[in-house]
């Protein structure tokens, strides 16, 4: 599944801004590269 269509979908049912959705997704790809 596309991660990108995931993400709309997810903002969606949580209720998030494409903001927090934005950090969330900085600090994962920051832990999954260390």
């Amino acid at each position: 599944m596309n991660v990108g269509f995931a993400a709309l979908q997810m903002n969606e049912d949580l209720g998030f801004s494409d903001a927090v959705y934005g950090l969330g997704a900085g600090i994962f790809f920051i832990g999954y590269f260390l």
